[in-house]
């Protein structure tokens, strides 16, 4: 996997997928995006986008390669 010696980047990726995820059901169900309402601009917006949509791409890869191996014994998160 690719964050496997990495045990803070993959509860990084986790986070901020989960984050994205939550944000995408809140602007869907409520209209309501968080990272507008807790103030990030436009610039940063864009960052914060990709962001989260690099992390769901780590998160993927790291889980594709996981079903192509068969599974494990152990969570992801766990060394």
């Amino acid at each position: 996997m690719l964050t496997d010696d990495l045990p803070v980047v993959q509860l990084l990726v986790v986070l901020i997928s989960a984050i994205g995820a939550i944000n995408w059901g809140l602007v869907e169900m409520f209209d309501v995006d968080l990272l507008v309402e807790i103030g990030l601009g436009a610039d940063m917006l864009t960052i914060a986008y990709l962001i989260v949509g690099a992390a769901g791409v780590v998160l993927l890869v790291d889980m594709l390669e996981l079903v192509a191996e068969g599974g494990t014994d152990s969570t992801p998160l766990e060394d």
